[in-house]
């Protein structure tokens, strides 16, 4: 039996590691979710860079005559200063990539930007070299009314390629960047929204998993104790100086059955049992501490020690029950203990039993018995 007992012990203990690392498995992997979540939504939230023209000035000019169509090519060298910002909190490395300029929605330069890298939160600043076609800008009816105003509205397009994906943006020479349209800002509430209403609905059906699981698979159920047998093992009489008396105690071994019905393990500390006979305490006996595995069952032998001289006042009674082959005892038995959902969480608990039972006499064999358990938080 204590063979079982360890191996059953053994076999529960396993069982409760293998329950611990899945439940926490998947209560990291949530939790990872999460985190990613509310950081892809929040701090690594991807946001446009924004470049912007520090200064330009010229660099060279060329002319050539276009003999064919009896014209003159024109091309203008500027030198540019951008500075680029990355906002993101992630770097940023790009390939070679172009910067095209405009007027009034037709290309009349380009310059390329060499390859490099922005690191999170920077502001880089970088030199390029961009060829204007002054042809084409004269070709425009609305460029020379422009030049004699002293001023020329032209829009720069860069797109910047690298490893993170694409960073487009456009904006005006030595002009701030422009504030967010109403469109975009919708957009960037329903993404808020969006996001709280994800973090909510996560939470909550967090919680309404574990309350089934708390209302249904892990309700509390009351155990299950069975007298199995009560056998004498010893008969101590005593003598009592000066008062001249004789006491004797009367040694029973009570082979118990508990069962567990719930789903989490039973680990319990040494407990007491009081046996009472019409209402007299007659005897106690301890509890030894051990523990039930969940939805299983254990053999506790109990060794109680009967004062037979408290049948002294209802000795009549005795006698009669013995003449009758039956006596009624009852046994309260309170034992503490603490369980473990999952191998993680940890209440303790107190279990009591009152059981009624009837000794036959004189093979002292259980002929019938009446048990109420219960358990406290």
């Amino acid at each position: 039996m204590d063979y079982t007992s360890a191996k059953d012990q053994s076999n529960y203990l396993a069982k409760i590691r293998k329950r611990r690392k899945v439940f926490l498995g998947v209560a990291a992997f949530l939790i990872f979710v999460l985190i990613v979540l509310v950081l892809a939504l929040t701090v690594f939230k991807p946001k446009h860079a924004i470049t912007t023209v520090k200064s330009a000035k010229l660099a060279g000019m060329k002319a050539a005559i276009n003999v064919p169509n009896m014209g003159l090519d024109l091309n203008v060298t500027l030198d540019l200063d951008i500075l680029v910002k990355n906002p993101n909190h992630a770097s940023f490395k790009y390939t070679n990539s172009v910067a095209l300029l405009y007027y009034k929605g037709m290309e009349i330069g380009e310059a390329e930007i060499p390859a490099g890298k922005i690191l999170s939160e920077e502001t880089l600043e970088m030199n390029v070299t961009l060829n204007v076609l002054a042809d084409r800008l004269l070709s425009n009816s609305d460029a020379y009314s422009d030049v004699t105003s002293g001023q020329v509205q032209v829009q720069t397009s860069t797109r910047i390629s690298g490893k993170n994906g694409p960073m487009t943006e456009t904006g005006e020479p030595s002009a701030p960047p422009k504030p967010l349209d109403d469109a975009r800002r919708r957009r960037r509430r329903r993404r808020c929204c969006a996001c709280c209403i994800a973090v909510a609905l996560l939470l909550l059906t967090l919680f309404l998993i574990l309350l089934v699981l708390a209302l249904t698979v892990f309700k509390r159920r009351d155990p299950v104790v069975t007298l199995l047998s009560a056998t004498v093992s010893g008969v101590a009489p005593r003598l009592v100086l000066p008062a001249a008396s004789v006491e004797l105690n009367v040694s029973l071994r009570l082979a118990l059955h508990v069962y567990n019905p719930n789903r989490v393990g039973f680990k319990h500390h040494p407990g007491k049992s009081v046996v009472l006979y019409r209402g007299t305490r007659i005897g106690e006996a301890d509890v030894a501490s051990g523990s039930v595995a969940a939805r299983g069952s254990e053999n506790v032998t109990v060794d109680l020690t009967v004062e037979a001289d408290k049948f002294l006042p209802d000795v009549a009674q005795l006698v009669a029950d013995v003449v009758a082959g039956e006596i009624d005892v009852d046994a309260n038995t309170r034992v503490p203990g603490r369980v473990n959902v999952l191998g993680i969480f940890k209440r303790h608990v107190v279990a009591i039993s009152e059981c009624h039972f009837a000794i036959g006499v004189p093979d002292l064999r259980i002929r019938k018995q009446d048990c109420k358990q219960s358990t406290k938080m």
